[in-house]
């Protein structure tokens, strides 16, 4: 739906997504759907299973939430594209912190590297994964290295939520973009974290 939405207002966006290897059929099925029936060039990233598996198990160790990576990819890997290509403009949807409480959508919130850190990342970073029983090395984890402060000025990157601009309601939006694009609903019930 924010790419869409981006290409009703005469953006070309390039999607970026971080592939944290759980996706169902259908699901990967609308990414690939997503890029043909938008007309989008779509840059899609995706760890080494085993890679994945271990920050799995060192984000639950670590701090409860296997699903680390997710976050950390979701944020710092598009950041890294655009700064290696001169993208200004970066777009999310829902405002995450609203969700925690954080933010109301009427802060008109940002992107930014602290949030980042202190929200999503919840303090930890690349470094906190390397080493220990899960033997990670740095050269496994280069793709979850913030990109310096003079990268992100050079290019003057900004990060935006379309949740601050139009309503966010993600069961709409899914259901727009089945009537309209075919895009489908898991088609048998999957265990879900909440």
């Amino acid at each position: 739906w924010q790419a869409y939405l981006m290409k009703q207002y005469g953006m070309n966006p390039l999607l970026v997504t971080y592939h944290g290897n759980n996706y169902l059929p259908e699901g990967q099925g609308n990414l690939d759907r997503m890029r043909d029936v938008l007309g989008i060039d779509h840059m899609v990233f995706g760890p080494s299973v085993p890679t994945l598996r271990k920050l799995n198990r060192l984000g639950f160790t670590k701090m409860g939430d296997m699903n680390w990576h997710c976050h950390a990819g979701i944020k710092i890997v598009p950041l890294r594209v655009a700064c290696r290509m001169n993208i200004p403009l970066m777009v999310w949807g829902e405002i995450t912190w609203t969700v925690a409480g954080m933010f109301s959508p009427d802060d008109w919130v940002e992107y930014n590297k602290r949030t980042v850190m202190e929200h999503d990342l919840r303090g930890f970073g690349w470094e906190d994964m390397i080493g220990g029983d899960e033997g990670l090395t740095a050269s496994d984890l280069t793709w979850l290295r913030f990109p310096t402060d003079d990268e992100i000025a050079r290019v003057g990157v900004r990060g935006i939520y379309i949740g601050n601009f139009f309503r966010w309601d993600p069961n709409v939006h899914a259901k727009n973009m089945a009537d309209k694009f075919s895009f489908e609903f898991a088609r048998q019930p999957f265990e879900r974290t909440y």
